[in-house]
């Protein structure tokens, strides 16, 4: 049976995933917004009235929508009326509890669900060069694969069910938390006269982003191996003292001041001889986990 895939949210990426997939399938697409419908229709996809209506065509679902309360309300409405035959790809940007509840919701239906978070912008998807983060039944998965690489080079299997939208919740955080830090570092430079271009250069080098994740994340948190290295000790003075350079500067901080706490715990601890890695200890210790 050749796939008939229908894409609900025909926003900006929605409408993009449905353009792209439509020169490999036959797609159909839904929106409650009728702008966005006749749009769509100019690049040929037709779009059924109602959600019963798409469900009874389809073979494979795509949600893109703009939440995950509204995803779950859209699911548990279509999901009456779909064969247990569909595969549904949750692509909107959910809380890894909000596809806990999804998957609830399709089991009781008889369906298959997995979350595909989506790695990358609309000119991405438009390229065929996203990246997908999934979660969800290995089998499901696997059947989808050959839909998705029509719009991504790399799929991605992370865990169970919710791990695809776990992963890019925290990609996501680390890059607009990295983003803070590079301004507040940059603001520093540029005060005291190093050009901007002089700091990319810098930052970019290994020591400031890639030795803290390739060295102390993958080489000494993942293997609890903290003596040695730089310490926490020194950690903190070189933390301090940005915080007094920026005092003087008179440039607010906010997350060098923030990690700069954090090193305060972590001498109280008793950390201050080990590799300043050894901040990772204080989460195992408050969530009970090991890397």
């Amino acid at each position: 049976m050749d796939s008939v895939i229908g894409v609900i949210g025909l926003g900006n990426m929605g409408s993009v995933i449905a353009k792209r997939l439509s020169n490999y399938y036959k797609v159909l697409g839904f929106d409650v917004d009728q702008t966005k419908i006749e749009e769509i229709k100019k690049e040929g996809i037709n779009c059924p009235l109602s959600l019963d209506a798409l469900a009874s065509e389809i073979n494979h679902l795509i949600v893109s929508l703009p939440g995950g309360q509204i995803s779950k309300t859209v699911i548990s409405e279509i999901a009456k009326y779909l064969s247990p035959k569909v595969i549904i790809i949750e692509t909107s940007t959910l809380l890894p509890s909000d596809m806990k509840e999804i998957g609830n919701i399709c089991n009781y239906y008889n369906l298959r669900v997995i979350d595909a978070a989506i790695l990358g912008g609309i000119v991405h998807v438009t390229e065929g060069n996203a990246n997908f983060l999934v979660g969800g039944l290995l089998e499901t998965i696997n059947k989808t694969r050959e839909i998705l690489s029509v719009l991504g080079k790399n799929i991605e299997y992370m865990g169970d069910l919710g791990a695809g939208m776990s992963a890019k919740i925290i990609n996501n955080a680390v890059a607009h938390s990295v983003m803070v830090t590079i301004v507040e570092a940059a603001t520093i430079g540029v005060k005291l006269g190093i050009s901007s271009e002089k700091i990319y250069d810098l930052l970019k080098g290994e020591t400031a982003l890639i030795r803290p994740l390739k060295h102390r994340f993958n080489e000494r948190v993942r293997n609890s191996d903290f003596q040695g290295g730089m310490s926490t000790i020194n950690a903190r003075k070189d933390s301090s003292l940005v915080l007094q350079l920026a005092s003087e500067l008179e440039i607010p901080l906010f997350s060098m001041q923030s990690t700069h706490t954090v090193y305060d715990i972590a001498l109280k601890e008793g950390y201050g001889e080990l590799d300043y890695s050894s901040i990772a200890k204080l989460w195992s210790k408050w969530t009970s986990i090991e890397y």
